[in-house]
């Protein structure tokens, strides 16, 4: 079974923000509208309050500009200013930088009032902790606290670490604010997903071969040339290249990896969308540091992962909310190759993964009116100072507006200055109520960037199940099973339900591991199904619960049974590199379940059997061997099973165990007794290989396979009458007879029935 992804569908990745931090930021709006007013005229006529920073070649700000020395425009047509004033951060008075044009409309007051309570500057510092691994993110976090160790008494700073970590109001303790910020910790997983070790370059480029490719690969270059650049280290090139439907199986790893950067991505930039969509609920002038890692967007058309513009989606996002963002992408991929001094086409490729790291966080930036500055050496020290620099002084400008511009839509805003070496930061959209409803909400006369300085918690936009996926998930919550059973069968189209459950709004909001439990059905039944849509959804909704899991069990006893079941399901489905990409992520999460080193090494197995190459076999072996615990018996004698059948014989009687207990599951001692008959017989011990394979047909009186083996042996030493005997009896055996020995490369999925039972437990 192949899962494909059509481009469409690639491109609905749908940005969704944590409900907890969109309502903790909101409460950082809240506490800013409330401690810190915006300066408002008091005429009767309405204009834009426009904040932009003016600065020098060094970073300095430029001062002493007049209103004429200003050109501002809204969607390409020029507005008035008719007011301009210097805003200093060491001061809380606002200082005229220049009168105001000649043309100004004589009932416009000549000067912005500033607000006595007005003091200080707003900063935000939003901390991408997924994009880092667990101790890279220190310098960064030793930068920032010297960065607010350096801020003015009377500025006020924010935190939060998005998705998952410690957020803090907009406060002037800084004590509190440094307690959190040594809290922050990196949770990417280098490894997790990615045992080919994949840059983001050739994730790209692998993931546009698949996908430009579906009939396989069949020609010898440049696209062979690519994957034996992946697969240099194996000395056979088949190893990388032979696969089932003629798909490399490192092009479904990658293809698999690269949904799960494509659901972290979106939620990651989701949760930054919903803290600046809060955000806009105050309209005091923001000033965000992002600090990042970055992230892998594609840079080729057909290439994944495939976000779109979701830089500019979120700095359109910034600027609507009076926040520039000053973005710092720690760019680990030039800091090691400055220091491995590589050259050639390896740096041109560690140059486009720097470049493909950061051009996200350029976007979000640009978009916003902030500024983007690439970190190689440190954590950002010279990015903290240039921004220190930068925002000791802003231009606040008083801009007219045409009626037109008042329809509560955003338009472009463009700021540009009249002075030469001179740089413009600032928001790039502006939204204006429309009159009615200003005049409804008596708002003041000068508007924000965002149409207003309500306080209000914004509540997110419903999204309610469809008809039939509302069905099917009532049907779950009653626990009628049957009834989900039927209902999915009925549905002419599975994967819009699988979809739609993806996209809407949670079930049941206040019983989250039930969704979890729910949407992991779902997506197995679209993934089970003979329709490649569905099979595409299922692997989506998968995706997104399994870093639901992540992200909310850390470990905990739900998400090991959680990922357990997944493994089980997953080695049914004989797709390996599918398999292994949730696997592998499952693993660190919970490295004390055994099952689940167990199930990588089963899925290893099965894509050996896929590639019969006998260098890859040593390497399924040492995976089972990794296992400990309570898994180490089956793992050791399915170890013995693989070197029998490259025929290592001498290697599978040293890995076959001694005698076990007979209180082995009975499973575990079926196969035992199995591969020791097989092991024996090869070694030339027919008499011991009988009697293993005779115990074994004693505790599986309808097994095949164990007649099967016993025949051939008593055949083999001329005890004809013998072999007749069980030839009839298999000849004779009824189709209902189990015999243990099917399920054996499917691993724990004989299992997956009571696991999944186990879990709807744990999920009520």
């Amino acid at each position: 079974m192949r899962l494909r992804t059509r481009p469409s569908a690639r491109r609905s990745v749908r940005l969704t923000g944590g409900i907890t931090l969109v309502v903790v930021v909101s409460a950082i709006a809240l506490a800013l509208g409330q401690q810190q007013p915006q300066p408002a005229f008091r005429s009767g006529v309405e204009v834009i309050a426009v904040d932009v920073q003016v600065v020098d070649k060094t970073g300095l700000p430029v001062t002493g500009l007049r209103a004429d020395q200003f050109d501002v425009s809204v969607d390409g047509k020029p507005r008035k200013v008719v007011s301009v004033d210097l805003i200093s951060a060491t001061s809380s008075i606002a200082t005229a930088a220049a009168a105001p044009v000649a043309s100004a409309p004589a009932a416009v007051e000549r000067r912005i009032q500033t607000n006595p309570r007005d003091e200080g500057r707003v900063f935000i510092l939003a901390f991408d902790s997924m994009s880092f691994p667990p101790l890279s993110i220190a310098p960064a976090r030793e930068a920032a606290h010297a960065f607010v160790d350096r801020l003015q008494p009377e500025d006020l700073v924010g935190l939060l670490a998005f998705p998952a970590g410690p957020i803090v109001e907009v406060t002037k303790d800084r004590a509190a604010l440094f307690k959190a910020l040594d809290g922050i910790t990196g949770s990417a997983s280098p490894a997790a997903m990615d045992p080919y070790g994949f840059t983001p370059s050739e994730l790209i480029d692998l993931t546009k071969l698949y996908n430009d490719s579906p009939f396989g690969i069949r020609g010898t270059t440049p696209e062979y040339a690519k994957i034996a650049e992946v697969c240099d280290d194996n000395p056979d090139p088949d190893g990388c290249r032979a696969s089932g439907a003629g798909v490399p199986n490192v092009l479904r790893r990658a293809e698999a990896q690269a949904q799960f950067e494509e659901m972290e991505i979106a939620q990651r930039m989701g949760d930054l969308e919903a803290v600046f969509k809060a955000l806009s609920r105050s309209p005091r002038r923001k000033i965000v540091v992002l600090v990042s890692a970055g992230m892998v967007v594609t840079d080729k058309p057909g290439g994944r992962p495939d976000l779109e513009s979701i830089g500019r989606q979120v700095g359109r996002a910034a600027a609507e909310a009076n926040a520039s963002v000053y973005a710092l992408h720690l760019d680990r991929v030039r800091a090691n190759s400055m220091s491995a001094a590589q050259k050639g086409s390896r740096q041109s490729e560690d140059l486009r993964d720097s470049a493909i790291l950061g051009h996200s966080l350029d976007q979000i930036a640009g978009t916003s009116g902030g500024a983007f500055f690439r970190v190689i050496q440190g954590g950002g020290e010279f990015a903290f100072d240039q921004i220190l620099k930068e925002t000791s002084a802003y231009y606040l400008l008083g801009v007219a507006p045409a009626e037109k511009d008042r329809d509560g839509k955003a338009h472009e805003l463009r700021v540009k200055v009249a002075q030469k070496d001179a740089t413009v930061r600032g928001r790039s959209w502006v939204t204006l109520p429309k009159p009615d409803a200003v005049a409804r909400a008596g708002a003041p006369s000068m508007s924000s960037a965002t149409g207003g300085a309500t306080t209000e918690i914004p509540k997110p936009e419903p999204k309610p199940l469809s008809r039939m996926a509302r069905e099917v998930a009532d049907a779950y919550g009653r626990r009628d099973y049957a009834a989900v059973d039927r209902l999915q069968l009925r549905t002419t189209d599975l994967a819009s339900v699988v979809r739609d459950v993806q996209t809407a709004d949670p079930p049941w909001p206040d019983v989250l591991r039930r969704g979890l439990v729910f949407s992991f059905e779902l997506a197995l039944a679209g993934l089970s199904s003979e329709s490649g849509f569905a099979r595409e959804e299922g692997q989506r909704l998968l995706t997104r619960a399994h870093l639901t899991v992540e992200q909310t069990g850390h470990g905990d006893a739900f998400a090991c049974a959680w990922f357990h079941a997944e493994a089980a399901a997953l080695e049914t489905f004989w797709q390996p590199e599918l398999g292994l990409a949730f696997v592998e992520r499952a693993r660190q999460q919970c490295p004390a379940e055994p099952r689940l080193s167990l199930a990588r090494a089963v899925l290893l197995d099965q894509q050996w059997q896929e590639l019969k190459d006998p260098k890859r076999a040593l390497d399924v072996v040492a995976a089972y061997e990794d296992v400990v615990g309570s898994a180490v018996l089956e793992a050791r004698v399915r170890a013995s099973y693989l070197c029998y059948r490259i025929g290592d014989i001498s290697r599978a009687a040293e890995l076959m165990p001694g005698l076990i207990a007979p209180d082995t599951d009975p499973y575990v001692r079926y196969i035992y007794l199995m591969v020791q008959g097989h092991v024996l017989r090869a070694r030339g011990r027919m008499d011991e290989a009988s009697t293993a394979y005779q115990h074994a047909l004693d505790m599986a009186p309808g097994a095949q396979s164990a007649r099967v083996a016993l025949m051939t042996l008593r055949l083999g030493q001329g005890q004809s009458a013998d072999a007749i005997a069980l030839a009839d009896a298999i000849q004779m055996s009824k189709r209902d007879e189990i015999d243990p020995w099917w399920t054996y490369s499917r691993g724990d999925g004989r299992e997956y029935s009571a696991l999944l039972d186990r879990l709807r437990e744990m999920g009520k």
